[in-house]
């Protein structure tokens, strides 16, 4: 089994007004028993955060003011993603947050017709 990780921190819960703060990435080859992390990436939203999500996830706007764009680091993904094609993608809740925001903010749905298991929704 081939697998891919994938998880956002964002500015609130809105998939279509906020925004991704960081953007995480791991692969997992059961085969070779190897982890990659691919991107773990700050990003600045280019919004405020609501003092809900900062209390959840601890990152605040001085953390990622200097950081590149939520779009450069979201194209960063779908750029990698290129490279997993055989990977089935694993969320927790993915399926109602994390995938609608990436496609939103892109866009296009990066993940569009990959397996995708959401432990959430298990």
């Amino acid at each position: 089994m081939k697998a891919l990780g994938f998880d956002l921190e964002t500015t609130g819960v809105d998939v279509t007004k906020d925004r991704p703060l960081q953007v995480s990435l791991v692969s997992y080859d059961k085969d070779n028993e190897q982890t990659r992390i691919l991107m773990n990436s700050l990003c600045n939203p280019l919004r405020e955060i609501e003092p809900e999500a900062e209390a959840v996830h601890g990152i605040s706007l001085s953390k990622v003011s200097n950081h590149p764009d939520y779009i450069v680091a979201l194209h960063t993904m779908a750029l990698l993603l290129q490279g997993y094609q055989d990977h089935v993608l694993v969320t927790m809740n993915g399926k109602r947050f994390d995938v609608p925001m990436a496609a939103n903010c892109l866009g296009y749905d990066p993940f569009a017709g990959k397996p995708h298991l959401d432990v959430y929704q298990a």
